[in-house]
């Protein structure tokens, strides 16, 4: 692909953003879901595309932006970020709920695998543990994961099953969660987003009104030296390149491992060393976080409509029924754990996380951030950066999974299901210890 060639399909992307923009504006019930406009242009573009009217091509594009803009958005999610107590706080009952749910679906998936494998005989050996794969790391860990049962001599069938549950799980992160996001909405559960006067007002106006407009950063640099979002821009790709550079380097002269870390990775790293380098020498003020969100909220737009648009429809399958059963099966376990247990451990944007992670843990992380958005329009809720943050500890933490579960669902299955229960119970556990004295306290003032 040619900067060219992008840069044509860039001006395909931004005739669907505004078709989705002026379909919202001029259609009451999409304002009233709170459809953001990627969303809404995503689907024209899917619809009228070959999969289904075949009106008009989607470019090939669109369905890469996700791999490379997710690194610049959660890298623009913690640099320049101020750590303190209540921050710290956020993230660790983000951590418990993540990974309750992370554990919880690998048991769950794998035990329904098991079970499920004694009526259709014919699914695949530890077939169960891909519904994990797809469901919480979307399309490309499916690759990953389906590439170790390649390497272990199980065939190549886990690939079209893992594809074929990632995109039940990415339509049930854009429906279900549309769902749940206006529920929250109407239920008062929602911080940035109330039903009343002032937000009907807002929803009819073709033009943000005056009082709430505000600027998209802060220059922090001579104009004539250099554009201010150029420079900012240039900050965060730095990053980028430091952390891939040292997981590379790490690779071929540590441990081989590093080369296997989602790439998602890298900003994180690279943000999380030179931030404190800029503190430490009291440079910390060239950082612009308005601009950094703003460089975010743009990248955002880019990968929700590409990821939307290039959804694969191609769901059929000889074993629909026993990936239908474990789909609802999942689907209900991870609503519960996000919603029930997720507000009796939070303290602060209880429904923002917990949107988050059923977004994330049924679609991808992408599907995460978009239903956010719809409840967070200004981009100031914690759990994308919970998210970012987390992402960095739980990539070293958890390197292992990929490799391992496979083996064991093939070798030890009940085992994998031991080791997921074992998980779940510890951060379950853990979330509740730690926060719910506090949540109880809250309300019975």
């Amino acid at each position: 692909m040619t900067f060219a060639s992008l840069f044509s399909d860039l001006q395909v992307w931004a005739l669907f953003l505004l078709a989705g923009y002026l379909l919202r504006e001029f259609c009451k019930p999409l304002q009233k879901i709170f459809l953001p406009s990627a969303v809404i242009g995503g689907v024209i573009a899917l619809v009228g595309g070959e999969q289904v009217l075949g009106l008009w091509e989607v470019p090939s594009s669109f369905g890469s932006f996700s791999t490379s803009l997710i690194i610049l958005i959660m890298t623009c999610l913690v640099w320049g970020v101020k750590i303190d107590h209540s921050r710290i706080k956020n993230y660790l009952d983000y951590f418990c709920l993540l990974n309750s749910v992370r554990f919880g679906q690998i048991a769950l998936a794998a035990l329904t695998g098991i079970l499920l494998r004694y009526v259709w005989t014919e699914l695949p050996v530890g077939w169960g543990t891909m519904a994990f794969s797809a469901y919480f790391g979307g399309h490309g860990t499916v690759a990953s994961y389906a590439a170790v049962y390649e390497s272990l001599g199980y065939g190549t069938d886990y690939t079209a099953l893992g594809m074929i549950m990632a995109t039940l799980g990415l339509i049930c992160a854009v429906t279900i969660g549309m769902v749940i996001v206006n529920i929250g909405v109407r239920k008062g559960y929602t911080e940035y987003v109330k039903i009343n006067e002032s937000l009907g007002k807002y929803e009819e106006r073709r033009l943000l009104p005056k009082e709430k407009r505000s600027p998209i950063g802060t220059s922090k640099v001579p104009a004539g030296s250099v554009n201010a979002l150029a420079f900012q821009f240039a900050m965060l790709m730095v990053c980028i390149w430091l952390g891939k550079t040292l997981l590379k380097v790490g690779s071929a002269y540590v441990w081989k491992g590093f080369g296997s870390f989602p790439n998602m990775l890298y900003g994180i790293i690279g943000a999380v060393i030179l931030w404190p380098v800029l503190q430490k020498l009291k440079l910390e003020d060239y950082v612009d976080r308005k601009t950094c969100t703003s460089i975010s909220g743009f990248s955002l737009e880019l990968l929700i409509l590409g990821s939307i648009a290039t959804i694969n429809l191609n769901v059929l399958s000889a074993f629909w029924v026993p990936i239908l059963i474990q789909f609802v099966i999942m689907t209900i376990f991870t609503a519960v754990i996000c919603f029930w247990y997720n507000k009796r451990i939070a303290e602060k944007e209880w429904f923002e996380k917990g949107l988050f992670v059923f977004g994330q843990s049924t679609g991808a992380t992408p599907t995460g951030l978009a239903l956010v958005r719809a409840v967070d329009p200004d981009s100031v809720a914690c759990p994308g950066e919970a998210h970012a943050v987390q992402s960095g500890v739980a990539g070293i933490a958890f390197a292992w999974i990929p490799a391992v579960l496979p083996v064991l669902a093939t070798t030890l299955p009940w085992a994998e299901v031991s080791l997921g229960a074992v998980g779940f119970a510890i951060c379950f556990a853990a979330g509740w210890i730690l926060f719910r004295r506090d949540i109880k306290a809250k309300f019975n003032r």
